[in-house]
């Protein structure tokens, strides 16, 4: 992974323990910018009734992510 990023063997391990700390740092990584993409793509409007917080969606999300690296089906593009 390290060779493919460009950076020197080892760094990754500098910053996160194991491959589920990196995976999970990516996931919360994907979720702020989401978040902030759609702060700025529904300023001004009114969300859903009683809205989602951060937590529900990162719930969800994980939920989602979970079932798919461990479902049986085939995976399709």
């Amino acid at each position: 992974m390290e060779t493919r990023a460009g950076v020197p063997a080892g760094a990754a391990t500098n910053h996160f323990r194991n491959r589920e700390a990196l995976l999970v740092a990516v996931a919360e990584r994907v979720l702020e910018l989401h978040f902030a993409d759609m702060a700025a793509a529904t300023d001004g409007m009114a969300g859903p009734a009683g809205g989602f917080d951060k937590a529900y969606v990162r719930g969800l999300v994980s939920t989602m992510v979970h079932g798919a690296l461990n479902s049986d089906e085939p995976k399709t593009p």
